[in-house]
């Protein structure tokens, strides 16, 4: 009984998940931004280039929302008026993104500047939804409903973890589109169906903290999608 009480008490001690690291950028040629409020960008035009970086590649710095190290894909837009837009993303299981130089895509960049910081963005061609993705740190940078057909939320919490800052509550990112629901926890991916198009879920991380000790923390909400 002893023994059994204490391997209960130890349920709340486990090791938390694995969050799995994701890395945005975005930037422009036009104005510089001075308003570092929360702001989200929506650019229409063409792909203009397409770049894989190396890990150790140098790169231009984006001024809107940088990265720190090389993202591994580069993309950018030429919107209508003649002003580039360029963002970069890194992820380990991304692939080479579905798109072309020359197509003509809608794109949404948002970006959150508070104690923290995060960002999230939306990316589309006339096939469809080619990526999306959101930071999830300091709180979300994408609205739930991320477009028309696609919502994506918080799903159950299911582990309780105990670390240094306090008590997070682990669980599940839920993907819906077209009455389907796809509850996916920290390391998970599966596929969804998106406007007809097929897309690849996955989950990077999503806790919260219920109780904390330190000032200086907040959960993750991590997730991607891609075609």
């Amino acid at each position: 009984m002893i023994l059994l009480a204490l391997l209960a008490g130890c349920a709340s001690l486990r090791q938390a998940p694995e969050a799995e690291s994701l890395q945005l950028c975005f930037g422009s040629d036009g104005e510089p931004v001075e308003n570092r409020d929360s702001q989200s960008w929506e650019v229409s035009g063409e792909v203009t280039a397409i770049a894989a970086l190396a890990e150790d590649e140098s790169f231009e710095e984006l001024d809107i929302y940088p990265c720190y190290n090389a993202p591994g894909q580069m993309v950018t837009v030429l919107d209508e008026d003649g002003v580039s837009w360029t963002f970069g993303v890194k992820q380990a299981e991304l692939p080479t993104l579905d798109l072309e130089v020359g197509a003509q895509v809608a794109l949404q960049f948002s970006a959150v500047f508070s104690f923290g910081q995060t960002a999230g963005l939306v990316l589309e061609d006339e096939g469809g939804l080619v990526l999306a993705a959101d930071l999830g740190n300091w709180g979300r940078a994408l609205e739930d409903q991320v477009t028309e057909e696609l919502r994506v939320e918080t799903g159950e919490r299911t582990q309780t973890i105990v670390g240094d800052c306090g008590t997070q509550e682990w669980g599940a990112i839920d993907f819906e589109s077209g009455g389907q629901t796809l509850s996916l926890e920290t390391g998970e991916s599966g596929t969804l169906e998106v406007d007809g198009v097929s897309v690849q879920a996955k989950t990077l991380a999503s806790f919260e903290y219920s109780n904390t000790t330190c000032t200086d923390v907040a959960g993750l909400e991590s997730w991607m999608l891609w075609r």
